[in-house]
Protein backbone atom coordinates (compact mmCIF):
# COMPACT_ATOMS: atom_id res chain seq x y z
CA UNK A 1 0.00 0.00 0.00
CA UNK A 2 2.97 2.49 0.40
CA UNK A 3 4.03 1.85 -2.95
CA UNK A 4 0.72 2.76 -4.10
CA UNK A 5 0.65 5.50 -2.16
CA UNK A 6 3.63 6.83 -4.03
CA UNK A 7 2.64 6.28 -7.26
CA UNK A 8 -0.43 8.27 -6.10
CA UNK A 9 1.26 10.97 -4.91
CA UNK A 10 2.89 11.68 -8.48
CA UNK A 11 -0.18 11.90 -10.16
CA UNK A 12 -1.37 14.09 -7.36
CA UNK A 13 0.62 17.02 -8.41
CA UNK A 14 -1.39 19.59 -6.15
CA UNK A 15 -1.81 17.65 -3.52
CA UNK A 16 -5.23 17.94 -2.95
CA UNK A 17 -5.51 14.21 -2.43
CA UNK A 18 -7.63 13.53 -6.05
CA UNK A 19 -5.95 12.83 -9.15
CA UNK A 20 -7.71 15.12 -12.07
CA UNK A 21 -7.82 14.43 -15.81
CA UNK A 22 -5.48 17.71 -16.23
CA UNK A 23 -2.81 15.79 -13.46
CA UNK A 24 -3.18 12.75 -15.23
CA UNK A 25 -2.30 13.90 -18.48
CA UNK A 26 0.65 16.20 -17.32
CA UNK A 27 2.18 12.90 -15.31
CA UNK A 28 1.79 10.87 -17.97
CA UNK A 29 3.11 13.01 -20.60
CA UNK A 30 6.19 12.88 -18.70
CA UNK A 31 6.39 9.41 -18.63
CA UNK A 32 6.25 6.17 -20.77
CA UNK A 33 2.61 5.15 -21.01
CA UNK A 34 0.08 3.31 -22.75
CA UNK A 35 -2.74 5.85 -22.61
CA UNK A 36 -1.87 8.99 -23.21
CA UNK A 37 -5.06 10.44 -25.65
CA UNK A 38 -8.01 12.02 -24.20
CA UNK A 39 -11.04 9.81 -25.16
CA UNK A 40 -8.47 7.11 -23.30
CA UNK A 41 -8.31 9.44 -20.39
CA UNK A 42 -12.17 10.04 -20.56
CA UNK A 43 -13.03 6.40 -20.22
CA UNK A 44 -10.57 5.67 -17.98
CA UNK A 45 -11.83 8.26 -15.39
CA UNK A 46 -15.33 6.63 -16.28
CA UNK A 47 -14.62 3.22 -15.19
CA UNK A 48 -12.16 4.14 -12.31
CA UNK A 49 -14.54 7.75 -10.68
CA UNK A 50 -16.88 5.79 -8.88
CA UNK A 51 -18.59 8.25 -7.14
CA UNK A 52 -18.54 10.56 -10.59
CA UNK A 53 -17.02 13.54 -8.96
CA UNK A 54 -14.79 13.84 -12.15
CA UNK A 55 -11.49 12.78 -9.94
CA UNK A 56 -10.04 9.73 -8.73
CA UNK A 57 -8.86 9.79 -5.16
CA UNK A 58 -7.28 7.08 -3.18
CA UNK A 59 -9.68 4.90 -2.23
CA UNK A 60 -10.60 4.71 -6.16
CA UNK A 61 -7.12 4.48 -6.97
CA UNK A 62 -6.53 1.31 -4.65
CA UNK A 63 -9.52 -0.46 -5.77
CA UNK A 64 -8.29 0.31 -9.70
CA UNK A 65 -4.79 -0.95 -8.44
CA UNK A 66 -5.81 -4.10 -7.29
CA UNK A 67 -6.75 -7.51 -9.11
CA UNK A 68 -10.15 -8.31 -7.70
CA UNK A 69 -10.90 -4.34 -8.39
CA UNK A 70 -13.26 -2.99 -11.38
CA UNK A 71 -10.65 -2.13 -13.08
CA UNK A 72 -12.33 -3.64 -16.38
CA UNK A 73 -9.11 -3.86 -18.72
CA UNK A 74 -8.70 0.20 -17.74
CA UNK A 75 -5.62 -0.94 -15.51
CA UNK A 76 -2.95 -0.59 -17.80
CA UNK A 77 -3.88 3.16 -18.79
CA UNK A 78 -1.56 4.12 -15.37
CA UNK A 79 1.87 4.85 -16.32
CA UNK A 80 4.10 3.06 -13.88
CA UNK A 81 5.95 5.67 -11.58
CA UNK A 82 9.42 5.24 -10.54
CA UNK A 83 9.04 5.61 -7.00
CA UNK A 84 12.75 7.49 -5.95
Amino acid sequence: MVELKKVFDKFDTNKDRKISHEEYMQVSGESYGRCKHGKEVARAFQVMDADGDGFIDFKEFMIVNNDTGRGGGVRECWVVIPTL
